[in-house]
């Protein structure tokens, strides 16, 4: 539960694309975990709601990194110049 909380937190703070695919990424580990471990479906929904939020955060910025010209295609994929 307590790595969920960090989640949380660092969510409110995430400023970039990166800080909030890691976020998204952690709570979807901890879903998993938690249902595996049978933690209960609170803990379960907990870590899917953190998750639901830090996906969309990620589309909200990467929306405005797009519009604001700041992610360019290459040959590895979209990479970020500046998403603030």
């Amino acid at each position: 539960m307590s790595k969920l909380r960090e989640a949380e937190r660092a969510l409110q703070f995430a400023t970039t694309v990166h800080q909030a695919k890691l976020v998204a990424d952690v709570a979807a580990a901890q879903e998993v975990f938690a249902a595996r471990q049978s933690l209960g479906e609170t803990v379960v929904g907990y870590a899917h709601q953190i998750n639901i939020h830090a996906l969309a955060k990620l589309g909200e910025l990467i929306a405005h990194a797009q519009g604001h010209g700041r992610y360019w295609r290459g040959r590895s994929g979209a990479r970020e110049l500046d998403a603030q």
